[in-house]
């Protein structure tokens, strides 16, 4: 490869860098032997392009999908290498990326002369069968969790991808894990076991249960920015989730309901009526690092206040405290006391043992000096911080709406901050065009999704027609939208349901910025569930041509096909082809639903 490199070199002069990198990833390929590594081969690829995100500006990293940006010119200089290699790498790249490069490599294979000499077992890319599922936690601090998916491939041969869920980070996927089987891992569990009551333990779950759980978390990880993920996660996320989407019926774990501010209050109020609470006032600084701490689990960690580790309390002291909260010295000296009381306090509710309750208060203490001195140095923390310090340094009320507004007109006079730094939500203009990836869920191999673009202006009565024309549906049954458990739809007086009426209700009332996302529901009895995400927000221009489709992904099902468990049976007999998705007709139809 060298040599042909350099005699090239001499004849055209330097080899463009994009042919440079496609021939390295071409010889990469030629060490990969079997469908599954093939998988595990392009994974790591795949995972390579979305690590370079990081690297972009900020507006661009979020607005761009990083595997067609840095993979695209790849897979095009790819099909045209006559080169077995090559044709193994685009269609292992075909298979595990589930977006618009996975399309375009499956593009250009089908577009290519077959290679003389690709191996056999090349369609034996993507046919791994489900055969097991298992999760491994520790049951009393419950800090994390490693879903496990077990797969055997049409050579006999298996393996286990597991997802390490931080449930300290809002339960997002933070590691991946490789092993032969499920078995293999839960054997080395009992070799290294020491009957630790804090021991991990392993328990078998449905697949389908444990497939949604890989989905949500590996969600979660994308719409973080610069996440902290462990070194094996982006090589292994794509393999992870072609897992997931070889798991029949998966189940999405529900949403986490979230503490009112009435339930958060009345909490508080029972920790300050309790023995471990109720020398403290319910005006002093104590009672607000019960709120405090609350808080913190109710937004950050899984959702419970009352679950706290060594680990949780780490995190609110050495990094949330000090990033998020204006306190007092006074206050700071207080609150190792008062965290201590509220930790007591929840391990008595839950029922954890002393063990547990001593090993978590003393982990406040270790971590006490390093908060004070976070806490109090102005440099730490975002933009809205520094500006209460300002604030705060200026004697201004907080309360005082007036005194406020003329001190924000000033700092901005000063400095560089505006509202946007302080995390006000900008509004979307109605003019402004919104790019939307809606995904049909409960399908997979491939997953079958569509990316349009529309006018924020636009109803949600007129995106459920541009829905249906751009998947193919024929608008025969009942349908509904849903926003954070509020109900859009259909006013219908004779039923009493209680919605938002479509036809009245815009997209920019809801959608609010980039990675909100409303589900739409199309046939009750089918019961098709799409996944709309609002991508990106686009500045308006000449062109009022919308509503577009720009690309899509996989064949929509027939109509009355029995939902997701009926697709899958639908594609087990043959003669449907999920892979085919004529994109023109499909654009002409959504063209024909423009108002």
């Amino acid at each position: 490869m060298a040599q042909l490199h350099e005699r090239e070199q001499a004849r055209h002069g330097p080899v463009p860098e994009e042919v440079r990198v496609a021939r390295m990833i071409a010889q990469s390929a030629v060490e990969v032997d079997s469908a599954l590594d093939a998988e595990a081969w392009a994974s790591h690829l795949l995972g390579t392009f979305r690590e370079q995100r990081h690297g972009l500006p900020f507006p661009d990293a979020v607005e761009v999908d990083p595997a067609l940006l840095f993979g695209g010119p790849l897979v095009t200089r790819l099909a045209t290498f006559d080169d077995p290699a090559a044709t193994v790498a685009l269609a292992a790249i075909a298979e595990l990326d589930d977006g618009e490069l996975g399309a375009l490599a499956a593009e250009m294979l089908a577009g290519s002369t077959p290679t003389a000499g690709a191996p056999r077992w090349i369609e034996q890319i993507g046919e791994s069968e489900i055969v097991g599922a298992a999760v491994i936690s520790e049951a009393v601090f419950d800090d994390a969790r490693t879903v496990l998916l077990e797969s055997r491939h049409p050579d006999g041969e298996t393996m286990a991808v597991g997802i390490l869920i931080d449930r300290n980070l809002g339960g997002l996927a933070k590691d991946v894990l490789l092993a032969e089987s499920i078995e293999h891992v839960a054997g080395a569990m009992r070799r290294y076991s020491t009957g630790d009551e804090a021991e991990l333990e392993l328990e078998q779950i449905e697949p389908s249960i444990a497939a949604g759980l890989i989905r949500t978390a590996i969600a979660r990880t994308d719409m973080t920015w610069d996440p902290p993920v462990d070194d094996d996660f982006w090589p292994g996320r794509a393999l992870a989730l072609l897992r997931a989407d070889q798991t029949p019926g998966a189940v999405e774990p529900p949403e986490p309901t979230g503490l009112s501010g009435q339930e958060r209050d009345r909490l508080r109020d029972e920790f300050l009526a309790s023995p471990e609470g109720r020398e403290f006032a319910p005006d002093g600084d104590e009672a607000r690092v019960a709120s405090l701490a609350i808080g913190f689990c109710a937004g950050y960690t899984d959702g419970d206040p009352l679950r706290w580790s060594p680990v949780v309390v780490e995190l609110f002291m050495t990094d949330w405290i000090p990033r998020k909260v204006l306190a007092t010295p006074e206050m700071l000296n207080r609150l190792p006391a008062a965290l201590d009381a509220w930790v007591r306090f929840a391990a008595r509710q839950r029922g954890i043992p002393d063990w547990a309750a001593n090993e978590t208060r003393g982990s406040i203490g270790k971590w006490a000096k390093e908060m004070v001195k976070a806490a109090l140095d102005p440099a730490v923390g975002g933009p809205s911080k520094q500006f209460l310090l300002a604030a705060k340094a200026a004697g201004v009320d907080l309360e005082d709406e007036q005194a406020l507004g003329t001190f924000i007109n000033g700092w901005n006079a000063r400095s560089e901050l505006d509202l946007a730094d302080l995390e006000v939500p900008q509004a979307i203009e109605p003019e402004e065009i919104l790019q939307l990836k809606i995904t049909l869920k409960g399908t997979s191999k491939p997953p079958v999704w569509r990316r349009v673009q529309v006018r924020a202006d636009t109803t949600f009565a007129m995106l459920h027609q541009i829905i249906q024309a751009a998947f193919g549906w024929t608008d025969t049954h009942l349908h509904s939208f849903e926003y954070e458990g509020e109900q859009i739809g259909v006013p219908d007086p004779e039923w009493d349901n209680d919605c938002a009426d479509e036809a009245k209700t815009t997209l920019d009332e809801v959608l609010l910025g980039p990675k909100d996302r409303v589900r739409y529901t199309y046939d009750f009895g089918d019961n098709w569930e799409h996944d709309i995400v609002l991508e990106k927000v686009i500045e308006p221009d000449a062109d009022d041509g919308r509503p577009l489709l720009l690309t899509g992904k996989g064949a929509s099902p027939p109509e009355d096909s029995g939902g997701p468990w009926g697709y899958a049976e639908l594609k087990d007999a043959g003669g449907f082809d999920p892979a085919s998705f004529d994109l023109e007709p499909a654009q002409r139809r959504v063209q024909a639903a423009r108002p």
